[in-house]
């Protein structure tokens, strides 16, 4: 009975060390945040720091212009399903609008993640902040575990409410908060 349970704790020796990961292996993945610009695209920089750069998108709840979006060029995979963001709209009355980041393969787009919100009107000096950090707040959604040469896109549609909702993108950091969305990469 003894030589039986020598036998198998030989053979489960190689397999307990097998199972040890290097530390390097949990550090696959790096949160990198793209910036909202004005020509509609999402950059790794922000805009100038400074003053307030006051730039705003205007989306409806009907034609023509109910969504609005921002792209960019991926030279590397995401690796993760945790999305965050951080993104100011203001709107005259209750309106709602749903966020979605996409990752678009040639033709085909895939929602990686998708969230409402509800924009209240509280003053005509006043915004609403929609913040969600990626690692201890995420927006979750599907992981691809790929995207490498493909785009991601975000892009905000107004999906209740009648009047417009506008969509407030800053260039200084420090102030609320440089609008952007935040994905993981592989290293």
């Amino acid at each position: 009975m003894r030589i039986r349970r020598l036998i198998l704790l030989l053979l489960l020796i190689p397999l307990l060390f097998s199972c040890q990961k290097e530390p390097e292996e949990f550090k696959v993945a790096e949160p990198v945040t793209y910036y909202l610009s004005d020509e509609g695209y999402l950059r790794k920089t922000p805009g100038p720091a400074g003053d307030w750069q006051y730039i705003s998108y205007n989306i409806y709840p009907t034609t023509p212009t109910t969504s609005c979006s921002w792209s960019t060029y991926l030279d590397k995979n995401i690796v993760r399903g945790q999305y965050g963001c951080d993104l100011i709209f203001w709107a005259p009355s209750e309106c709602q609008v749903r966020i979605d980041i996409i990752l678009k393969e040639g033709t085909k787009e895939t929602v990686l993640a998708t969230t409402n919100m509800t924009i209240s009107y509280i003053n005509d000096q006043t915004a609403i902040e929609l913040k969600k950090d990626a690692e201890a707040d995420p927006i979750l959604g599907t992981n691809p575990k790929g995207g490498k040469n493909d785009y991601l896109i975000l892009r905000i549609t107004h999906i209740s409410g009648t009047d417009p909702v506008e969509i407030l993108c800053d260039g200084a950091v420090g102030f609320m908060g440089c609008t952007h969305v935040t994905v993981f990469h592989d290293k």
